[in-house]
């Protein structure tokens, strides 16, 4: 689910195939993130201007494990407790795992400052759906995140696709509605016993909008 953008990968079935790590990992996660929220840490901002935007490459794959972890623990703990943030983080995919991810046909795009350092990454799958977009700390509030969507909807019109869709976190809801998507669903689940919730989204890139519009009214009546 810093920006986190916090989205990810949030199906029942990934949470099953971790939930054992989850359970080990979750008691020191939870301490060092409630230390973690007494203390400030400084890094040199990023600014879009100075960021550069390109494909992922294997070497990335380290970088951008820690980058989620980065990601969630600063921001997640805005809009969730300490515990709630701590099975997020655990939730973060290993360098092996993002590798693979790499292959099964996604596009995935990297922002680099002008040191090859990424400070942002997101992924489009081939029916649309944006399994990550997460930004580091120092990259927050600067424009990065907007870019690199950008470039992923740029992408998925050249190829056609008629829909964007994620599972966003209470961060980045309010991002994806500035990005022109409407909120479907409220989704509550649980990570390794802990209760958690996010919102499915989706931007119609067709003349087929009004309907998921219209759908969007009548959840918010409903609420």
């Amino acid at each position: 689910m810093a920006i986190a953008l916090g989205v990810g990968e949030a199906s029942s079935t990934a949470f099953r195939a971790v939930k054992g790590r989850c359970r080990q990992s979750l008691r020191t996660r939870e301490e060092a993130i409630t230390a973690y929220s007494h203390l400030t840490v400084w890094r040199q901002p990023v600014r879009s201007t100075s960021v550069k935007i390109r494909r992922y490459e294997p070497r990335d794959a380290r970088p951008l494990s820690e980058l989620y972890v980065r990601s969630v623990e600063h921001v997640g703990r805005r809009h969730y407790s300490a515990r709630q943030v701590a099975a997020w983080a655990s939730l973060a995919p290993s360098p092996e795992r993002l590798q693979a991810l790499s292959t099964d046909g996604r596009t995935t795009l990297v922002a680099v400052d002008d040191a090859d350092r990424p400070v942002a990454f997101g992924d489009l799958e081939a029916d649309g759906h944006i399994g990550f977009l997460y930004c580091a700390p120092e990259a927050a509030g600067q424009g990065v995140a907007a870019a690199l969507y950008a470039e992923l909807e740029r992408i998925a019109r050249q190829r056609g696709l008629t829909r964007l869709y994620a599972e966003a976190s209470e961060a980045a809801r309010r991002f994806f509605l500035k990005q022109g998507f409407v909120v479907t669903a409220r989704r509550d689940f649980a990570v390794a016993g802990v209760p958690m919730h996010n919102y499915a989204v989706e931007k119609s890139l067709g003349q087929t909008g009004s309907a998921v519009r219209q759908a969007a009214r009548r959840l918010t009546d409903g609420a």
